[in-house]
């Protein structure tokens, strides 16, 4: 879903709304961290100056996301500046073009702005880009004193801003790419695969710490019939819609994946059995209440369980979450 940023042209004394990263972008890693790291800490000293940066474009503030490691950066990382104070970097990612202040002590403009103020007056900066277009950051420099930026040294840092680019493009292929690997192709929930992975590792880790976590198994009602009553284009848009309706209700901790053919895994860390139970009947009215608007007779069934210290295999859960699947099944027949 796409974002926006407003943020204050102080050269063209307005407000610019700008394309910023959006939700579906994936978050940066600590090894791209550290290789950019590097590329400031050169820059920094390359160019001598108090400060490289990296910074960040959020929705209502932008933030240091990485500081050159000289020992004059004022800089933490962290730091934020509010949007719409028109500093430095507004102008490169309103524009999305290079900025540079040579000495802004002696520019009517900016004499007067917060960073004169705290004596940083010489800035170059550049835009960094998702390969959409939208708006990452900013690679800059800055400093206490006034500095006359080379041409060869803009080059440089201008393949300094494309090596970061490059690397976001491709973290953003890579990630797509295991995004496909990992998720059902119809429901776009996990499939079976990652889900089994997950539940795996989460088995593991509680047989190591004795953490409580439970499973909710689901299962589509009727669903053989339905196919064969409405044709599988049907069948396909209830289980579209079904997956949709439950990934929106549960919680961004819990992982959800497809299970079987008409079957959904939710695995619910630091949850307990009445935990979980109480999760998947608060939201049944809700998913019924859309499910029976696209065919009559759709309904579901569900069955918890809870790990327990004395399971060997996270087959044990498993069995447990099927039997009270099969009986609320039964219950749902009878009704």
């Amino acid at each position: 879903m796409s974002k926006k940023a407003e943020v204050y042209l102080r050269v063209d004394g307005k407000k610019q709304m700008v394309n910023m990263t959006s939700d579906d972008k994936p978050e940066v890693t600590s090894i791209l961290l550290e290789k950019w790291q590097v590329l400031i800490n050169i820059l920094a000293t390359m160019m001598d100056v108090n400060a490289c940066l990296i910074n960040q474009l959020l929705e209502k503030k932008i933030t240091v996301l990485l500081r050159s490691d000289n020992l004059d950066d004022p800089y933490t990382v962290g730091l934020s500046d509010s949007l719409g104070q028109g500093v430095y970097c507004e102008m490169v990612v309103g524009k999305k073009e290079a900025f540079e202040i040579n000495n802004a002590k002696k520019d009517m403009i900016w004499k007067d702005s917060q960073y004169t103020q705290i004596g940083m007056i010489s800035y170059f900066g550049l835009p960094l880009l998702w390969p959409d277009g939208e708006v990452f950051g900013t690679l800059s420099v800055i400093d206490h004193k006034e500095n006359h930026f080379s041409r060869m040294f803009k080059d440089i840092f201008t393949e300094f801003k494309s090596s970061i680019e490059k690397d976001l493009e491709i973290f953003m292929t890579h990630t797509e790419l295991k995004t496909i690997t990992e998720q059902d192709g119809l429901t776009q929930v996990y499939n079976r695969r990652k889900i089994e992975s997950s539940f795996e590792s989460e088995f593991d880790r509680s047989k190591r710490t004795n953490h409580e976590f439970s499973i909710i198994l689901l299962d589509l009602d009727n669903f053989k019939s339905i196919n064969e009553t409405y044709g599988h284009r049907i069948g396909d848009q209830i289980l579209i819609l079904f997956s949709k309706l439950v990934k929106q209700q549960i919680r961004k901790t819990d992982i959800i994946g497809r299970w079987g053919s008409d079957e959904f895994l939710i695995i619910c860390p630091s949850t307990s059995y009445k935990g979980a139970h109480s999760l998947i009947t608060k939201m049944r009215s809700n998913v019924m209440y859309s499910l029976i608007k696209l065919v009559r007779e759709a309904n579901y069934s569900f069955g918890t369980a809870v790990y327990k210290g004395s399971d060997k295999h996270s087959e044990d859960i498993i069995k447990r979450a099927y039997a009270e699947l099969i009986d609320n099944k039964e219950k749902n027949r009878v009704e």
